[in-house]
């Protein structure tokens, strides 16, 4: 049976509850407990849900998601992204 992921359904996760968050990427399985979110993404395909990452992997789906679009800059994109989180 697939463990359910982390995730909040309704309503998008406060500042502080994202803190204490686990990544749904790299904190599911077999990773430790010790990268928690800072981002949240909502996938359509899964209406309502939020799904909380972490920086790493928030810059991984950012990049995913540019270079699948064909985006020019996507390095640059990228380091303004980061600059936001931070």
């Amino acid at each position: 049976m697939r463990q359910r992921l982390p995730g909040k359904k309704g309503k998008k996760y406060t500042k502080s509850g994202l803190k204490r968050a686990p990544c749904v990427r790299c904190d599911t399985d077999e990773h430790t407990h010790e990268k928690k979110a800072n981002y949240q993404v909502q996938v359509d395909s899964e209406p309502g849900w939020y799904r909380p990452l972490c920086e790493s992997c928030a810059i991984a789906f950012q990049r995913l998601v540019l270079e699948f679009l064909g985006v020019p800059d996507v390095d640059a994109k990228l380091l303004a992204f980061r600059e936001k989180l931070a």
